[in-house]
């Protein structure tokens, strides 16, 4: 963004260069000017490094990148030639093609260094997003899923029972209008219609209570909104759906009783 990158006579000379990331620059540094200032990092003093010399000068700025965790704010963070330091915990090869194919060159290139340096935990950057970042938001994502499923379906499953009920209780009701002279087809469309008002009801209470509920889910899986416009309209379709079938069907039912029967029965 700023500046340079190091070169090869800066990294084979040692030289205390720096570059540091933009989130450095603006929350280390006060928002002045980055290049040519000084800054000193005391911990390099310590062991294992034991380097009396603890100042560095910026040389570049770079963009920010995820150095912490996918989910969490990114780091004020610096580069230094590896040589200042004479050691290093990790060495990550770029590699054309299938980066597994390549274990055995980088082997044999960091054995023809030092024979006695050993090499541990051969893993692509795959296998270390997979198996590390990715592993906790898959597992809450599939653990939710299972839930949001679990809900769905007794959600279903409660909207028919209570269409269903409610319905029933309509059946003196019924009886009276169609002995009025009511046909099937007015009494379908009554039921119908007043189910429609209490599920339209419910899916907006629903709809209001998801919104804030999607907030508190996004803070527990990583990377999801906290409106999801897609999915709210395809549940309260599923449930409206449902709750019209819940409607429809007894009220085809209670338009075939005998209304003498059904003003018995109440």
């Amino acid at each position: 963004m700023e500046g340079r990158l190091f070169d090869e006579n800066d990294v084979r000379s040692a030289r205390h260069l720096a570059v540091v990331n933009r989130n450095f620059a603006r929350t280390r540094l006060e928002g002045s000017e980055p290049l040519g200032r000084i800054f000193r990092i005391p911990r390099i003093k310590q062991p294992p490094f034991d380097i009396q010399d603890d100042s560095f000068q910026i040389i570049g700025v770079v963009e920010d990148t995820l150095n912490r965790s996918i989910r969490d704010q990114v780091l004020p963070e610096v580069y230094l030639p590896f040589t200042v330091t004479g050691m290093s915990n990790r060495l990550v090869v770029l590699t054309q093609g299938d980066p597994a194919g390549m274990t055995k060159a980088v082997l044999n290139e960091v054995y023809s260094v030092d024979r006695e340096q050993p090499v541990t935990d051969l893993r692509t950057i795959d296998q270390v997003l997979q198996e590390g970042f990715y592993a906790g938001p898959r597992f809450n994502f599939a653990l939710f899923s299972v839930f949001a499923g679990l809900g769905l379906a007794l959600s279903i499953i409660g909207v028919y029972g209570v269409m269903s009920s409610a319905v029933a209780q309509q059946t003196h009701e019924i009886g009276v209008r169609i002995a009025l002279g009511a046909s099937p087809g007015n009494i379908t469309g009554m039921v119908v219609k007043r189910g429609l008002w209490l599920l339209l009801a419910g899916i907006g209470l629903g709809l209001a209570g998801s919104f804030l509920t999607a907030r508190l889910l996004s803070r527990q899986i990583w990377n999801v909104s906290p409106f999801d416009p897609v999915t709210f309209a395809a549940v309260s379709l599923i449930l409206l759906i449902a709750g019209l079938q819940a409607c429809a069907w007894p009220a085809r039912r209670a338009a075939r009783i005998d209304p003498i029967a059904a003003l018995r029965q109440e």
